[in-house]
């Protein structure tokens, strides 16, 4: 039971940390200065650890996991959609 608590611990602090940085997108709604690469692995890799998790079915690491990944999941996806717009965007002025 003891060994639960640090995965839980783990992944709240993890969330905290992403706080942050899904606050000032979602107030400024610009995402110029994060890199689509790293939401990309870190999505990956969340939503990997959440299928181990339920596989080995270990609660630490699937609450950790699901406390992470909304954030996560919203800085990727902000970040992919205005990455979309710049491309398209682009296009259409170079073409």
């Amino acid at each position: 039971m003891g060994n639960l608590y640090i995965p839980i611990l783990a992944g709240i602090i993890t969330a905290i940390s992403q706080i942050p940085q899904a606050n000032l997108i979602y107030k400024t709604n610009k995402t110029r200065d994060v890199s689509l690469c790293t939401y990309l692995l870190f999505s990956i890799s969340s939503t990997l650890w959440l299928v181990y998790g339920y596989m080995i079915k270990d609660k630490g690491i699937l609450i950790g996991q699901i406390i992470i990944l909304p954030f996560v999941y919203y800085i990727f996806t902000k970040k992919l959609i205005d990455s979309s717009w710049i491309w398209v965007n682009y296009n259409i002025v170079v073409s």
